[in-house]
């Protein structure tokens, strides 16, 4: 009987005990529940505080209708933009009727890594009752999700969320062509005839890039900022709606100078004018485009826009009913620089009747006629018009993913993931030598040994050995403390506890005659932190002077920097083409005025993020890093110049020198060619001599191209590029891409940086490229920071406009430098 009393106890014990586990279970899922409900961002719908409305939001530009008259105002219709890149976001807020003073408006998204971060503008000061049309920038980091407007005013808070959904979000393999001015129906036409025969096989265009179209008929649609304009590959801008084109010519908030800015870090523009050339010759001259309009010409009809578009149906204006036949305006145009190349001209005359010219790193494409007066307008032959002039202007391009053997489609994976040359550079930017990658099967492995010991085998060992169950509530804990303390110890062994970054700059330099604002220099960097401790960072770049951007001068402006964090362009974890995953904590980072800086960005212990930045600065035109003096030679058949033979010389006046270089040139064929300069010391003269093309090589052999083995898949759909970790690979296949009809990789996200145009079928420029220092060279992150090699000065802690000193890095930096120059080629006058 005392043994039975002994142990009744005991056993109502370890009841209780198991009771009081269940219930604590129970509760610890309804707090966690609790903990996601209070953790979420209040304001479902817009929401109506009195002192504001917030009545209408649209991110990205309106679709593009049908046909001309479809009564459609931007708020039926959806909008398009591109995750993992700059959209401008559009609020339409009213004042309350105390009006505001003194607000601001914040948009708040997540980015890849589903950390929220906000961009913040200054709103104006509204009277009572006062619509106004706000536009911000944001960058969302995937395809699903949501994005939250707050309107703020001193304590008082409006809120309006809404979802993805609501909008078109673009794919990978989609490109943007946006209309400005009018709506270019026959434009939307032919992207629908390429997308409709986008599922057959055998079709000619099944295997080109699906085309999206929209346009901007009010010149508050457009953006204020130059990267509003990221999503767009393309943009039309016509001058047949005299008022829009006189409003944009008189604008006074940036709108005319972002455009400009956008082409000269890369984007295409194509303009149309002819009746209304007095305004684009004006809108020209403030642009600061290098053509010139003298006036116009009225012609009766334009066979060579039918011969150049291979139509049969004239091209010109139907009589009137008293008999009269209307005239087509064509615009007078002639180039002011070297490098303008005329894609067509009339026979009469040989005026331009399509011209094409660079400027900065885009290029501008001027049509001397109106695609949106008649009798264009309702020619029968504009599809075939557009098609051929997209195909001339490289952006009806064949999409790499649907090449035949492709490793992607025989798998089955589909459209949206074919691969990009970005994934593989920022995986190259991922990987830090010193820091070993576990795999994921002993990581698999000691989590199911773990599972094993915290689960079956402490039970066996309780019941079985100690044979008293209730002593879990000892050994769980300990166990669990045990397996941290353990994991701990060698992740600290293995990871340390410096600070590590990867950066990789790349710059290039123009110095083309004539090039628009002078000697300029472009910036991009990647880089990448491996943070050692849980931190938020402040981040921060400028370009270092004077070699590598002009100093700045009192009154006048610097260097134009944008910085946003960086994604992979693929559908795998951490992709910008995925559906956005829930996160339980809300952490957040904002971007500073313009997005010259971020403030605040969570890294967490022993893991990294990656970031991007973009920027442009003049040249001190009395410290250029390079002198070149090239020319075609000529000869008994070519008085003017032979352009198969180049001659002259390079000289480098960096205070570096060149680790390896190569001068691409073109000769007037559709591939460039090149040749090997070796290393270059600094104020090293190179001289160039090249008969005919002897001893070069065409651009083919100088671009790797990818191949079945590129990317592999691991177990988990992403992919991870065999040659990952060499940068330079990586970077010609993006300076240029698709050289040899072979590349199975896409170039979307880094389309800017192709610069193929100015060579094929040209030969009035070379472009010399460099690498400044042994690749991957690790030093003490201040000590590299400031090096002449390091063309970029990087911040960490404060910001280069917050009028503090720059503060020392501290670990270690691994820096790759890159350079592009271009240079003019001369013939004979």
């Amino acid at each position: 009987m005392d043994g039975k009393r002994n142990q009744l106890p005991w056993s109502m014990i370890s009841k209780s005990l198991h009771k009081l586990e269940t219930i604590m279970r129970y509760r610890a899922l309804l707090g966690l529940a609790l903990m996601v409900l209070l953790l979420r961002p209040a304001g479902v719908a817009a929401q109506s505080r009195g002192w504001v409305n917030i009545d209408n939001v649209r991110i990205g530009f309106i679709t593009a209708p049908s046909e001309p008259g479809e009564p459609v105002t931007g708020r039926e219709r959806m909008s398009y933009f591109k995750s993992g890149v700059w959209t401008p976001l559009f609020v339409d807020i009213t004042a309350g009727p105390q009006g505001l003073e003194n607000a601001v408006l914040t948009v708040e998204v997540a980015d890849n890594d589903d950390i929220q971060n906000t961009y913040t503008v200054n709103l104006p000061r509204l009277d009572p009752k006062e619509s106004f049309q706000a536009i911000t920038y944001t960058k969302p980091g995937s395809t699903g999700g949501d994005f939250v407007i707050t309107v703020r005013e001193g304590n008082k808070t409006a809120t309006h969320r809404r979802g993805f959904q609501n909008f078109d979000v673009m794919n990978l393999n989609e490109i943007l062509y946006l209309s400005v001015g009018s709506r270019l129906p026959g434009l939307r036409r032919l992207a629908n005839t390429v997308n409709q025969e986008a599922d057959k096989p055998n079709a000619p265009r099944s295997k080109y890039y699906h085309p999206r179209t929209a346009y901007v008929d009010d010149i508050e649609g457009l953006p204020a900022r130059w990267f509003g304009y990221d999503a767009v590959d393309l943009l039309f801008l016509t001058t047949g709606n005299r008022e829009f084109a006189t409003k944009l010519l008189e604008d006074q908030s940036h709108r005319r100078e972002a455009l400009a800015e956008w082409v000269q870090r890369g984007g295409d523009l194509i303009i149309s004018t002819g009746n209304h050339q007095d305004v684009a010759k004006e809108l020209l001259q403030k642009m600061g485009i290098p053509l010139k309009i003298s006036g116009k010409q009225p012609m009766d009809r334009l066979t060579e826009i039918e011969s150049w578009a291979g139509v049969q149906v004239p091209l010109q204006g139907k009589p009137t009913k008293d008999g009269k036949k209307p005239t087509i305006d064509v615009a007078k145009v002639s180039p002011t620089g070297r490098e303008a190349s005329v894609m067509l001209a009339l026979k009469s005359d040989q005026s331009p009747l399509i011209i094409r010219t660079p400027y900065g790193m885009g290029q501008v494409t001027l049509i001397a006629f109106d695609l949106d007066l008649q009798p264009f307008a309702s020619w029968e032959g504009q599809t075939q018009f557009y098609e051929k002039l997209l195909t001339e202007s490289r952006y009806l391009p064949l999409d790499p993913s649907h090449r035949q053997n492709n490793q992607f489609n025989q798998m089955g994976i589909g459209d949206n993931f074919g691969g990009e040359v970005a994934s593989d550079l920022q995986v190259s930017l991922e990987q830090f030598e010193d820091v070993p990658m576990i795999s994921f099967g002993w990581v698999a492995l000691f989590i199911l040994i773990y599972i094993v010991v915290v689960g079956p085998l402490d039970y066996l060992f309780l019941k079985k050995v100690v044979k008293r169950l209730e002593l879990t509530w000892i050994t769980f804990p300990t166990v669990v403390l045990v397996v941290s303390a353990v994991a701990y110890f060698a992740a600290y062994a293995i990871k340390g506890n410096d600070l590590r970054i990867n950066k990789v700059d790349l710059v290039d330099i123009d110095l083309v005659e004539g090039a628009a604002g002078g000697a300029r220099s472009y910036g991009q960097t990647w880089l990448t932190l491996f943070s050692p401790r849980i931190q938020l960072y402040t981040i921060g770049l400028e370009p270092a002077s004077p070699d590598w951007a002009a100093a700045n001068e009192a009154g006048k402006p610097g260097a134009s920097v944008l910085i946003s964090w960086l994604g992979r362009p693929d559908s795998g974890f951490g992709g910008t083409d995925r559906g956005r995953s829930q996160t339980l904590f809300r952490r957040s980072y904002d971007y500073d005025t313009d997005a010259r800086g971020l403030k605040g960005v969570p890294i967490q212990v022993w893991s990294s993020k990656s970031f991007t930045a973009r920027w442009e600065a003049p040249l001190d035109s009395k410290r250029l890093p390079f002198r070149a003096d090239l020319h075609h030679p000529p000869d008994a058949e070519n008085p003017k110049g032979n352009p198969k033979s180049l001659a002259g010389s390079v000289t480098n006046q960096l205070p570096i020198a060149l680790e390896e270089a190569w001068l691409i040139y073109g000769d007037g064929e559709a591939m460039p060619k090149w040749i090997s300069l070796g290393r270059v010391e600094p104020n090293q003269k190179k001289e160039i001599a090249i008969t005919r093309n002897q001893g070069v090589n065409d651009l083919r052999q100088w671009v790797p191209t990818s191949t079945q083995q590129s990317g592999r898949f691991n177990r988990f759909g992403q992919t991870t590029p065999a040659n990952a970790g060499r940068v330079v690979d990586s970077l010609r296949k993006a300076l240029f891409h698709d050289v040899g009809q072979d590349e199975l990789l896409r170039n979307n996200s880094v389309r800017h940086l192709d610069q193929k145009w100015r060579l094929a079928k040209h030969s009035d420029q070379a472009i010399l490229v460099a690498r400044l220092h042994p690749q991957r060279n690790k030093d003490q992150a201040e000590k590299i920071n400031q090096e002449p090699w390091t063309p970029t000065r990087l911040w960490l802690g404060e910001l280069p406009d917050s009028g503090q000193p720059r503060p020392n890095l501290w670990g270690t930096l691994q820096q790759e430098t890159y350079i592009r120059v271009f240079l003019s080629v001369k013939s004979q006058d």
